[in-house]
């Protein structure tokens, strides 16, 4: 009977392996399915595309890219652009992932499908693309900014499927469809216009500038012969100048001589044609002395009368100067004004150039800040994961009934917080298995006051840090990991996992802490565990210990049961006697019928 009980459960546990087993290699593994599970069902989202009716299929492919089903035609979506839904129910199939949504006040509901091209595998390899379009169809809306980006985002797809699309069907380059595609955008033909007014009033100015430049140079020109023309009449005007001092002092000279010519008549009049004839007037030189004063005096006027004449020529000259510099500073600040109006449409220019390039090229502008971010998601994992400034001491204790794993944690020379794993010491075959984790990291909040430089970039790029994404993994085969508890799913801080062993072999599991930088999980450190399983001995022990009452009864009663046969035997009455004067025949006859 044991025999028999033992074959039956053998039997049943084989079927169960092989039916777990079978199960267990088709599609994604379930452990990566929990993740996915623990991360959006019953969660609320943001659509950030429209879906058209009860069903929208969308073709997941390479480089995160992705199409939907439906063409850009007018129609009545049953969820809006911006919705707010919630994930009901998450299904895995072999090559498709399909999201049920729900609104909130459960009036509808519709279903997602993600197809893939080949056939999902257990680790899943396909899951970066898949995460890239999860990123492009749901968003959780945490900002503003996220919101209104949505809708830019899934026009700049459709445009950009669109671009592919008749770039394929029409056997022309991308670069081509979109210079056929922008004559019909009204934006870029106002931009082209505002380009060509620009243009226009660019070429209009250069003239303008040219023309100054001319007049400038006329001026100029001018100015150069006025200064010649100054510099003439300054010499001639010297010249007088000096004429006129040396009149002046030979007058003076013939008054002093005109008082002495009393005495000597002859001798004053030897004088007179003496000066008469250094100066020059050999006409006025005959005659008598009043005449030849007369001509004297006459010629003196007139020499004043000439310098008079040049210097308001002089004072005319020096207007002219001064009318032609004021010309020239007006025309000098004409020409700023122009060169900053040209440079100013230069501008406008160059801004509508970049404004045309970034409305066709919007890619670039994404290439360059996915590379700042994977720039600064990889200065965040450089500061984290550096030995010189996250410090994790681990110590383990082992008691009779347990053993228990504390994780402190240390940025710097301040303390992050503590991490307390406990598990059983074995495994039992008959008892449950737990594992608990308690994180007692202090919150992001209290830690930004008193933290530096360095802790002020990670909490502002990481989020929840230091409170970790936990994963508990296995190393080992031969065993199943339940989750029964986490904070996400029951409100608590506590984590509990339960082991069902289903071989006689000891259960290796790796507890991973990660964070999250821009929706992607960043390893910070692993935690490996092992728990042993107990001896054939203490097995049967821990199997047999917990039978019921009336188990153990029975088997009493099993043994017992050939004893009590023994005594009831010896208790029945024996057979009578045989006569006393017996007979040889009937003796015979007696010993042949016994």
């Amino acid at each position: 009977m044991m025999k028999k009980y033992f074959f039956l459960n053998n039997l049943l546990i084989g079927t169960l392996l092989v039916v777990m087993g079978s199960t267990g290699w088709a599609g994604i593994d379930r452990n990566l399915q929990q993740v996915y599970i623990t991360r959006y069902l019953n969660k609320a989202f943001y659509l950030k595309l429209p879906v058209p009716g009860r069903e929208l299929t969308i073709a997941v492919q390479a480089g995160g890219q992705y199409r939907p089903d439906f063409e850009s035609t007018a129609y009545q979506p049953l969820f809006a652009l911006r919705e707010k839904v919630r994930i009901v129910d998450i299904d895995f199939g072999g090559r498709d992932i399909t999201f049920e949504i729900a609104a909130f006040d459960g009036s509808k509901k519709a279903k997602i499908r993600f197809e893939f091209s080949t056939e999902l595998d257990g680790p899943f390899t396909a899951s970066d693309n898949f995460n890239a379009v999860l990123a492009r169809v749901f968003t959780l809306g945490l900002t503003p900014a996220d919101l209104d980006q949505a809708p830019q985002e899934y026009i700049s797809d459709r445009y950009r499927q669109f671009i592919r699309d008749q770039a394929r069907l029409s056997s022309l380059p991308e670069s081509g469809v979109h210079r056929l595609v922008l004559p019909e955008n009204p934006a870029a033909q106002a931009l082209q216009q505002d380009v060509d007014n620009l243009q226009s009033r660019i070429r209009q100015q250069t003239t303008e500038l040219g023309i100054s430049r001319s007049e400038l140079e006329k001026a100029r020109n001018e100015l150069r012969e006025i200064q010649q023309n100054k510099a003439i009449l300054q010499s001639a005007a010297r010249d007088y100048q000096e004429r006129i001092q040396n009149l002046d002092e030979r007058i003076a000279r013939l008054q002093t001589q005109n008082r002495s010519l009393e005495a000597d008549q002859n001798n004053l009049h030897q004088t007179i044609r003496r000066t008469i004839g250094e100066i020059g007037l050999g006409e006025g030189a005959a005659g008598t002395p009043e005449r030849m004063l007369d001509a004297l005096s006459q010629e003196f006027r007139k020499a004043r009368s000439a310098n008079r004449a040049y210097q308001t020529r002089i004072t005319q000259l020096e207007a002219d100067l001064v009318e032609a510099g004021r010309l020239q500073t007006e025309q000098a600040a004409r020409i700023d004004s122009l060169t900053k109006e040209i440079e100013e449409a230069r501008r406008n220019i160059a801004d509508l150039n970049m404004q045309l390039t970034l409305l066709t090229t919007q890619d670039q502008k994404k290439a360059a800040q996915l590379m700042e971010l994977q720039r600064q998601k990889n200065i965040i994992e450089s500061k984290l994961l550096s030995q010189n400034l996250l410090d994790i001491q681990t110590e383990r204790r082992t008691t009779d009934e347990q053993q228990e794993i504390i994780i402190r944690l240390a940025f710097e020379a301040q303390d992050l917080g503590a991490v307390t794993i406990t598990a059983p010491r074995e495994l039992s075959a008959a008892g449950p298995n737990r594992l608990t984790l308690r994180n007692q990291c202090r919150p992001a909040g209290e830690l930004r006051l008193d933290a530096s430089a360095e802790l002020r970039l990670i909490l502002d790029y990481v989020k929840q840090f230091p409170e970790f994404q936990i994963l508990l993994e296995p190393r080992s085969k031969g065993f199943q990991i339940k989750n029964v508890q986490s904070p996400l799913r029951d409100n608590t801080d506590l984590w509990v996992w339960e082991i069902q062993p289903e071989a006689h072999r000891a259960a290796e599991l790796v507890f991973r802490f990660q964070s999250m930088v821009d929706g992607e999980a960043m390893p910070v450190f692993d935690v490996p565990l092992a728990v042993p399983y107990p001896t054939l001995e203490k097995t049967l022990a821990e199997f047999f210990q917990p039978l019921p009452t009336a188990m153990g009864i029975l088997i009493g009663l099993l043994l017992a049961l050939p004893f009590l046969l023994i005594r009831r035997r010896r208790a029945r009455t024996e057979p009578p006697p045989p006569p006393e004067t017996p007979r040889a025949g009937s003796m015979h006859f007696d010993n042949k019928e016994l």
